[in-house]
């Protein structure tokens, strides 16, 4: 066997992990009241995940999230995140509110009735995800969740 054959077959199994994990995801976060949600807004796959970005995004900024934050981790041209947006805050989904010091700014953030789906979808995600884990060992769990960390962790230097 050669080393190529050998690397080969790594970053095919490496590779065939991350669709694991992929899936894993898939499976959790169609769980629920994600598809209500869909269903409900009639959303496409983009729109959902730019929901769900920005709300993820303002629980750490209350205030809301400027288009270039969120055009950067959307991996989206900025024209393109501006066209998205606008077609949610035409929909009634997204509000556009000038920053509370800085008039010239723009910050996003969900609607309320958004919001309050999306934090009632994720209760019942964590609900569900404890369930399903139930029979793995602690200390399995902690190594997931700090492997997600850092790979987050490292994702984000990449991209930024």
């Amino acid at each position: 066997m050669t080393v190529n054959h050998i690397l080969r077959n790594e970053h095919i199994w490496r590779a065939r992990q991350m669709f694991k994990l992929i899936e894993i995801g898939r499976h959790f976060m169609g769980f629920g009241q994600g598809e209500n949600i869909i269903m409900t807004y009639n959303l496409r796959p983009s729109e959902m995940q730019a929901l769900m970005r920005i709300y993820l995004m303002t629980l750490d900024e209350p205030h809301g999230i400027n288009l270039k934050k969120f055009s950067a981790s959307a991996r989206l041209s900025q024209p393109a995140a501006s066209m998205l947006i606008s077609q949610l805050v035409d929909r009634g989904l997204i509000k556009r509110e000038a920053h509370p010091s800085d008039r010239r700014q723009i910050l996003l953030t969900l609607e309320a009735e958004i919001h309050e789906l999306f934090s009632q979808h994720l209760a019942t995600l964590g609900q569900h995800i404890e369930e399903q884990m139930q029979g793995i060992d602690q200390s399995k769990i902690d190594q997931l969740q700090h492997f997600i960390d850092e790979m987050h962790a490292y994702i984000k230097t990449r991209t930024n």
